[in-house]
C-alpha cells in the first residue's frame, strides 16, 4: 500500500498526488490518500468513480471488514486465544480465553503484545465504523438520497453495517 499525505493541500492537489501515484504503480495496488478538507474529499470520491462520498466512505468500510476478517476467529497468543465479534446491533467487541474458558478481558501480562494491540485497535476502528455508518446513513435519509438495491446487499456483508441498514424502509418506484 502507497499512502499520499495530502492533508492541508487544497484542490486539485490531492486529486493530482494521487493520479501521480497511481501512474507510478507497477501493477494492481492500493492507494490511500488522506485528506483534510470536504472539497478534497469530494474530488478524490468523483475520480474513484462513485457519484458521492457516502458511497466512497461506505465501500472503504467494507474494505476495513475485509482486512480484519483474521480477527473474527480464535487466534492463538501464548497460552490465551484472542478474537473479535460483533454482536446482533453492530457492536464489536473483543473476547479472550484460556484453555477454553472466557475471561473477563485480556490479562494484564499481554497488554503491550503486539497483537493484542492490533486486536484493541480494529475493534476501536469497528466501533468508530459504526458510528460513522449510522451518521451517514441518517444524512442520506434527512438528504432523500437514492441506493440501488445492490449497494444495500452489499451493505449486508458487512457485519457492523448489517443492523444499521436492515431494517430500512425502502421505497420502490
Amino acid at each position: 500500500m502507497v499512502q499520499v499525505d495530502a492533508r492541508g493541500d487544497a484542490c486539485p492537489i490531492p486529486v493530482v498526488k494521487t493520479k501521480n501515484v497511481i501512474r507510478e504503480l507497477a501493477g494492481p495496488g492500493v492507494v490511500e490518500t488522506l485528506v483534510d478538507n470536504e472539497i478534497a474529499l469530494q474530488n478524490l470520491s468523483v475520480n474513484a468513480g462513485f457519484t458521492d462520498v457516502t458511497r466512497l466512505v461506505l465501500r472503504m468500510e467494507g474494505k476495513l471488514v475485509e482486512q480484519s476478517q483474521g480477527c473474527f476467529d480464535w487466534r492463538p497468543l501464548e497460552e490465551i486465544e484472542l478474537k473479535i465479534t460483533v454482536d446482533e446491533s453492530g457492536k464489536s467487541s473483543i473476547h479472550c480465553r484460556k484453555d477454553g474458558k472466557a475471561l473477563k478481558s485480556v490479562p494484564a501480562k499481554y497488554k503491550k503484545n503486539e497483537t493484542v494491540k492490533k486486536y484493541q485497535e480494529m475493534n476501536k476502528q469497528l466501533k468508530e465504523q459504526y458510528s460513522r455508518t449510522k451518521q451517514m446513513m441518517e444524512q442520506a435519509m434527512e438528504d432523500g438520497t437514492d441506493f440501488e438495491v445492490w449497494e444495500f446487499l452489499e451493505l449486508r456483508k458487512n457485519p457492523v453495517v448489517r443492523p444499521i441498514v436492515e431494517n430500512l424502509l425502502v421505497k420502490l418506484p
